[in-house]
């Protein structure tokens, strides 16, 4: 096979995405003819692949051929950005932007890496993510010197550059507006289902639920759904959000879905409920400060205060030690409740009782069918069913066979029925 022939072979190959295969043939072809746009076509079909580490070494080659050519500095900085080795693509980027201050793709993927660098906790403290709010600034201004067939060239760049940026600022209070703007700019240029979102979300940050209802993609996705229910209880649509989150705590738990649940029930006035999934969510999650907030809030509404007030201890405490700031939601509702208590103030404990035990426990009756008593364990017999039972969960020291014993049932944690509390008849 000639060199004109393996060229365009592998010119077919990474046409079909047969990166292996072109990989094969353009090293083959680099052997016999290492010109730059073989060796840069082996790199490119490299990165492609996923093989970075022997892609930089083939762009290094390149950059030592041609030390002032910035686009082979941008490719090895590409390699490490994609290894998500954020530092060293800062490194190479920042020297390819050296070379070509104007490099508008290379602007954009510092941005983005000083942001993976700046990371999410107390990120407006870090420079990097100002060093990335200053280059995204300066993408706009290129965008604008831009003619229109620079611009049809870079447009999905500039969808980046536009996200980027709507995503940098939702996090700041004072500027949503102007994200807003720049998620509905993305949006002229791609209509995506994560941009919407994020546009949705920004509009439920600053109060214009309507809005936010109106952007929310269709979708299943559990984050979606999760926003749709916030939306819908702003709307004061309680049993559409009562309904989405159910959906989702069929996909899986989670405590704050339990407190949500709880804020939508203390919404309708439907304090029974309220209490009993603000106590779900602080039993599945003790140490999550807000679910005690959301505890206290229903026993605000029972005018239990003391019982309140134990609980906002409890997140205001906890909201210290987890993250060494105070909880201003908390101190508010705690002072506001100490001010209406009068000095007479008596907890209605007959009313906690009935809270705390609103679960009746239900007594069965059956007949112990078979005890191991090396093992510890046996069945009972109850309604034609074999019910699992524990000498661990007996108030009774020899289970005897055919013996008659009433038994609280409940679920394993293997979903099993499991009797508890088993007693003699």
């Amino acid at each position: 096979m000639t060199l004109q022939e393996k060229i365009k072979n592998a010119e077919l190959y990474e046409g079909n995405s047969n990166w292996d295969e072109a990989i094969t043939l353009y090293r083959e072809i680099v052997e016999e003819n290492n010109s730059i746009q073989n060796v840069e076509r082996l790199g490119w079909c490299l990165s492609r692949a996923g093989k970075y580490d022997d892609a930089i070494k083939n762009f290094a080659i390149l950059e030592e051929k041609e030390p002032q050519m910035a686009k082979w500095k941008y490719m090895i900085g590409y390699q490490y950005y994609c290894k998500k080795e954020w530092n060293q693509a800062v490194k190479y980027f920042e020297e390819t932007l050296k070379i070509k201050p104007n490099y508008f793709v290379v602007k954009y993927r510092i941005s983005y890496a000083y942001i993976q660098l700046a990371g999410i906790y107390k990120k407006l403290t870090k420079p990097e993510f100002w060093k990335a709010l200053g280059h995204i600034k300066e993408c706009h201004e290129l965008w604008k010197n831009f003619d229109d067939r620079t611009k049809n060239k870079e447009r999905h760049t500039y969808y980046d550059i536009n996200f980027l940026h709507g995503k940098m600022l939702m996090d700041l209070p004072n500027h949503r507006e102007e994200a807003i703007l720049h998620f509905v700019d993305a949006l002229k240029i791609k209509n995506d289902e994560i941009c919407r979102y994020n546009l949705s979300k920004t509009y439920y940050l600053i109060g214009k639920y309507k809005e936010a209802k109106k952007y929310i993609p269709n979708s299943n996705n559990y984050y979606v759904m999760e926003l749709n229910a916030y939306i819908e209880a702003k709307l004061e649509n309680y049993d559409i959000a009562i309904d989405i989150i159910n959906k989702l705590m069929r996909k899986r738990k989670k405590d704050y879905l339990f407190a949500f649940l709880a804020e939508v029930y203390l919404l309708k006035e439907d304090y029974k409920k309220a209490f009993e999934f603000a106590n779900k969510a602080v039993k599945m999650n003790y140490n999550n400060h807000k679910n005690h907030l959301v505890l206290a809030k229903v026993y605000y509404k029972y005018i239990l205060h003391n019982s309140a007030l134990k609980e906002l201890d409890m997140a205001i405490g906890l909201k210290i030690k987890n993250y060494r700031s105070e909880y201003e939601e908390a101190i508010l509702l705690k002072k506001e409740i100490e001010n209406i208590m009068p000095n007479n103030y008596k907890e209605d404990f007959e009313l906690l009782k009935i809270l705390t035990n609103n679960k009746p426990k239900t007594t069965y009756t059956g007949i112990i069918k078979e005890y191991n008593i090396n093992k510890g364990f046996g069945y009972i017999i109850y309604d034609d069913k074999k019910i699992f039972f524990h000498i661990s969960d007996c108030k009774i020291d020899n289970p005897k066979e055919k013996a008659k014993v009433i038994f609280e049932i409940v679920k394993g944690k293997d979903n099993r029925l499991k009797a508890i509390n088993v007693k003699w008849k």
